[in-house]
């Protein structure tokens, strides 16, 4: 009686698992067919101009980070966003390293802005 029962579950299991390995064989084979169609169209015009231009972009991209004039530019610009942000006379309260407490929200007024074109 009890193996009447075991027999369907030993049943399913097999299924699963031969499921399983199926599934697995047909990717794999999928896979095979995938890659002989991509090593036979390597020498092609179209990838060839695909590399060409993915090697153009390397060398932009290395004239870029060499290039002084684009960093002594970046330099410059860091510091005038530095200054402005100094002199500015919106500050921002700050909490020091010491300090646990939140800032207190409800102690900010809430103002409305609006614009004189939308009315």
């Amino acid at each position: 009686m009890v193996s009447f029962f075991k027999t369907p579950i030993i049943i399913f299991f097999f299924l699963l698992c031969l499921n399983e390995k199926v599934l697995c064989s047909i990717n794999e084979n999928e896979n095979l067919g995938e890659n002989k169609n991509e090593n036979a169209n390597v020498n092609t015009p179209e990838n060839l101009n695909k590399l060409l231009n993915e090697y153009d972009n390397i060398e932009q991209l290395k004239s870029m980070i060499g290039n002084d004039e684009l960093h002594k530019n970046l330099t410059i610009l860091e510091k005038l966003i530095l200054e402005s942000i100094e002199k500015d006379k919106l500050k921002y309260p700050l909490l020091k390293q010491g300090t646990e407490q939140l800032i207190d929200i409800s102690k900010f007024n809430k103002k409305n802005i609006t614009d004189a074109d939308d009315e």
